[in-house]
């Protein structure tokens, strides 16, 4: 039977009209079939206003727009998928350790309970509008921070202590330290600031 859309199939039942079988059929046919086995297609948008749950997979080659979906399969479009504003997307994981994302007034949030990992294969870059702030090699496991930019000036600043098993190497002409202990700390290869000389501990 064929499949049509609700202006034909309603002609087939204006008043005088004695349906055949063929367009029983087409009715039929033309509407989704909630216990039906075999895929379903649908050819226009759908707007779902509760809950969408699927023990599949979930396949769309345009927009998907929703405020609840569920999946145990793959969620797959060929357009956008849509989240409304301070709404989550979230990863369940074991014992509740839910990783959560959402948008909130244009900012994008993870909220990780545990570990936020990242394994790039290459390049994972920061960027702030078309200014690259930061570049994670992949390949080499490096981190550069801004870029042949001008602005911002590439600095890294950290609140707390850092610490490193491997060797510091700076480039640059400038190396400002602008609180160092005024006398010997007694700790074995730590900066002090006698006098306006600069002393390491032994």
């Amino acid at each position: 039977m064929a499949k049509y859309n609700r202006t034909i199939l309603k002609g087939y039942f204006e008043t005088g009209d004695i349906p055949s079988q063929a367009q029983y059929g087409d009715l039929i046919d033309s509407n989704l079939n909630l216990a039906g086995a075999a895929n379903q297609e649908i050819a226009s948008g759908v707007t779902f206003i509760s809950a969408v749950t699927a023990s599949g997979n979930i396949s769309s080659s345009g927009d998907i727009i929703t405020q609840h979906i569920t999946a145990s399969g793959d969620i797959v479009t060929g357009g956008n998928l849509y989240i409304e504003s301070d709404k989550f997307i979230v990863f369940a994981g074991e014992n509740n350790s839910n990783t959560r994302i959402r948008e909130v007034g244009g900012n994008l949030n993870i909220e990780a309970f545990g570990h936020l990992n990242i394994f790039p294969d290459h390049d994972f870059k920061i960027y702030s509008g078309s200014t690259l702030y930061a570049t994670f090699d992949g390949q080499t496991q490096g981190l550069q921070l801004g870029s042949t930019n001008t602005t911002p000036p590439e600095t890294l600043t950290v609140e707390g202590s850092i610490s490193g098993s491997g060797n510091l190497k700076i480039d640059g002409s400038q190396v400002d330290f602008t609180n160092l202990p005024t006398s010997d700390p007694g700790v074995a290869g730590r900066l002090y600031n006698d006098s306006g000389t600069v002393k390491i501990s032994l």
